[in-house]
């Protein structure tokens, strides 16, 4: 089957659960594993990535259903905090952390922590958090620093990354303003724990499901997986994804969503004269109710997929994106989820969106799924000031409907808005 650019743009923004007519998880635990996993490095823009999914919760919400473990931080690959389904972290960690702890031994060298201390790290923080313990990022490093372990500079994150990683900890919520840090064994008492294959082959379903048809190379690249492993994970899926080609780019999406293929219309403007981004256009769309259901069967029917046969009996075509705007956080996956962002953004405004390249994303206006302005946020006691920068021509009706975005954000803070345009 192909798509044209515009049906994988229309459908790749259902498909991340930010149109109106997608938002069908109605929980942070549904959210999660609908996607996989969420970037969470920026605790602020990680909650605000739930937020914009389940219109009506307020940040105190989403803190509330973490506590109630619906998803746990960790660093499951890439060395980048994230959200995850909370029983699936333990096999996550093993899946796709383990080529991080191979390649952080470099680091360990240079930062002078030889395998012993790492060891006796590992020995005190367990013991320190053992029977229920909680304690706060400086607390966790004053346990090491007792125990004679030099946590200074940037030795105690590499050490609290390692124990995450390794399945030691994870992360809870704050405590005060600072990162909280629990036993994962005691915090999740109960992980899924499939086979190694079966892993693959969820992790693969939940990334195609949540950002398709993305191709394999942006797969492995989200995952850290070898290029084997994630041809195996989609082999593993086998007829719960299906292959589509986007300008003629081969790429994949859950089989029981092609039927939602919006009609073609024209196509973005962002990339009408670069091959280059044609040839990336990915596509996605809305979960159904049914998929948000875990199973324990392999393949066809892997934890977050529909079982085989039991597809919605009718499937009402999403609307196109058309003029639909958000405001998205900036370490959202609509841009994280992705190498080649180009569908989204235009060539010309990638500066702005990543300034200096740096990997430090800015909080994007984004109108018919493509970026149109980014913004920055000032909180005091009683107001957040947003300050917005357009990087295209906006009218005073486009203002408005970005001010009413900014208002429903505000409401997701507890706060009282003060948008300010150049």
């Amino acid at each position: 089957m192909e798509l044209t650019r515009r049906q994988a743009l229309d459908l790749r923004m259902s498909s991340l659960l930010l149109l109106a007519s997608s938002r069908r998880a109605a929980s942070v635990a549904e959210v999660v594993t609908w996607l996989g996993a969420m970037q969470a490095q920026d605790l602020a823009s990680g909650l605000w990535s739930f937020g914009v999914r389940l219109p009506g919760h307020t940040a105190a919400d989403v803190t509330a259903a973490l506590e109630r473990r619906e998803a746990v931080r960790t660093w499951p690959m890439r060395g980048t905090i994230h959200f995850v389904p909370a029983r699936d972290a333990r096999w996550m960690l093993d899946l796709m952390a383990v080529r991080m702890l191979k390649a952080a031994a470099r680091a360990r060298e240079r930062l002078g922590l030889s395998d012993e201390t790492v060891a006796a790290a590992m020995d005190a923080l367990g013991t320190a958090l053992a029977g229920g313990g909680r304690l706060s990022r400086s607390d966790c490093l004053a346990v090491l620093a007792r125990k004679g372990i030099d946590a200074g500079g940037s030795r105690g994150y590499h050490l609290l990354c390692h124990a995450a990683q390794r399945g030691l900890v994870c992360i809870a919520p704050n405590l005060g303003n600072e990162q909280s840090f629990v036993l994962l064994d005691e915090w999740v008492p109960d992980p899924h724990r499939p086979e190694r294959d079966e892993a693959l082959g969820i992790i693969a379903l939940r990334f195609f499901r949540g950002r398709g048809p993305t191709t394999r190379h942006d797969f492995a690249g989200w995952t850290g997986l070898t290029a084997a492993d994630a041809k195996r994970g989609i082999a593993v899926a086998g007829d719960a994804l299906t292959r589509v080609t986007v300008d003629g780019l081969e790429t994949y999406l859950a089989s029981d969503l092609l039927d939602t293929a919006p009609p073609d219309t024209a196509p973005p403007d962002t990339a009408s004269a670069n091959t280059a981004s044609a040839n990336t256009a990915a596509l996605g769309t809305a979960p159904s109710d049914d998929a948000l259901r875990d199973t324990a069967s392999p393949c066809n029917a892997l934890p977050g997929a529909a079982p085989p046969g039991n597809a919605p009996a009718t499937t009402a075509t999403p609307p196109p994106v058309g003029d639909e705007l958000l405001v998205l956080p900036g370490f959202d996956e609509y841009l994280l989820g992705y190498k080649d962002r180009s569908l989204m953004v235009a060539d010309e405004h990638k500066a702005a969106i990543i300034p200096g390249g740096n990997g430090v994303f800015q909080p994007t206006v984004v109108r018919g799924g493509q970026v149109v302005a980014t913004w920055k946020r000032a909180v005091s006691k009683s107001k957040v000031k947003i300050s917005v920068r357009p990087l295209v021509p906006l009218g005073g009706s486009d203002r408005a409907e970005a001010e009413r975005a900014f208002e429903r954000y505000a409401r997701f803070l507890g706060l009282i808005p003060e948008v300010h345009w150049p």
